[in-house]
């Protein structure tokens, strides 16, 4: 059984690690890939990887 939380990043944290949003889309996308390619994730799966992404967070 795993145990833990979670904190979201602030937006001056998150303007940091992603300058815009096609910055984080394609860090984003580039990752979901990685993980497929490791065989952490099927590549049917990938798509749905691709759906977690949240863009909008990104104030840029």
């Amino acid at each position: 059984m795993f145990f833990g939380s979670t904190k979201q990043f602030t937006p001056e944290r998150l303007a940091a690690l992603h300058p815009s949003r096609s910055v984080y889309r394609a860090r984003y996308a580039a990752d979901a890939a990685a993980t497929t390619v490791a065989g952490y994730a099927l590549a049917e799966d990938e798509a749905a990887l691709l759906a977690y992404a949240q863009p909008d967070l990104i104030h840029s």
